[in-house]
C-alpha cells in the first residue's frame, strides 16, 4: 500500500469536517491517476479501503462520492470496493 496516498485520504475526512460544521458528504477526485500518472489499479484499492475505514469510524452518517472519469475508472473503483468488502467479510468471519 502506498502510505503517502493513504495518508492523504485519511487526513482529508477529519480536515474537511473541521472546516465545515455539519459536513455530511465529501467528494474524492481521482486526480493522481490523471495528469500525475499514478496507476489506477493501485490507486483505486488504496482510496476505497482508506475511505471505507475512515467513514466507518464516523458517528454520524456520511456520504463519500468518488469523482471518476470514464467507465474504466468506475469499473476499477467498483472492483476495489467489492474486493475490500469481501476481504473484510472473510476476516470478520474468521474472528467469530
Amino acid at each position: 500500500m502506498n502510505l503517502r496516498a493513504a495518508t492523504a485520504e485519511t487526513e482529508a475526512l477529519p480536515r474537511a469536517s473541521s472546516f465545515v460544521q455539519g459536513l455530511s458528504s465529501l467528494a474524492f477526485p481521482a486526480i493522481a491517476t490523471g495528469v500525475l500518472g499514478y496507476p489506477l489499479d493501485e490507486a483505486a484499492p488504496i482510496t476505497v479501503a482508506t475511505v471505507i475505514e475512515e467513514v466507518a469510524q464516523e458517528v454520524t452518517p456520511f456520504r463519500v462520492r468518488f469523482v471518476l472519469f470514464g467507465p474504466s475508472m468506475f469499473d476499477a473503483y467498483v472492483s476495489a470496493a467489492t474486493a475490500h468488502v469481501r476481504r473484510t467479510r472473510v476476516a470478520s468471519e474468521r474472528v467469530v
